[in-house]
Order: structure tokens, then C-alpha cells, then sequence
């Protein structure tokens, strides 16, 4: 499996480059907690979630989070959609 580096979240997303998340968005599939553990790592994700560490709650087990594939610059991504805000991965070239 490719491995997926974090890239960006939408919330310090470009402005001139709000299309393509509008578009990434667009073509969301959701995916398995399973699925995306394939392509990013539990400690890429715990640097992105770091709050859940020391809780019972776990990003898995959160009822509120979904994880997404999608396209994003014409290439494969993969997101994590947190308190309303996607968290996005993409391929390591």
C-alpha cells in the first residue's frame, strides 16, 4: 500500500486553492477506519489527534469522525473529517 503524508486541513487551506477541496469534497467516498490505516500510520495520526492519547475515546471508536478517499490535484487523498474539519493525506512521491 502507498504510504500518505499529511498535507493540509481545510481550515489553513489556500484560498486560491478552496476549489479543488470544494472538489475533493465532492467526490468523497467514506471509507473504514481499516482503509485508511492501510495508507497513514497511527502516529501521523496522533499527531493530528493528539487529544485523544490520553482519553478512552479513540479516533476509531469516535461516533462524529468518518474517514473519506477522494481526488485532490488530480491525484489520490485520503481525509479525515474531525469537528467539522478535513484532515488530508496524500501519497509520499
Amino acid at each position: 500500500m502507498n504510504r500518505y503524508e499529511f498535507f493540509n486541513n481545510c481550515v489553513s487551506w489556500d484560498n486560491s486553492d478552496v476549489e479543488s477541496l470544494d472538489e475533493m469534497i465532492d467526490q468523497e467516498e467514506e471509507i473504514s477506519y481499516e482503509e485508511l490505516t492501510k495508507h497513514v500510520t497511527e502516529e501521523q495520526l496522533d499527531e493530528q489527534f493528539p487529544f485523544y492519547r490520553d482519553c478512552p475515546l479513540t479516533l476509531e471508536k469516535d461516533w462524529s469522525v468518518r474517514y473519506f478517499k477522494s481526488t485532490l490535484h488530480g491525484k489520490p487523498c485520503i481525509f479525515v473529517r474531525h469537528s467539522a474539519i478535513e484532515y488530508v493525506f496524500k501519497p509520499v512521491l
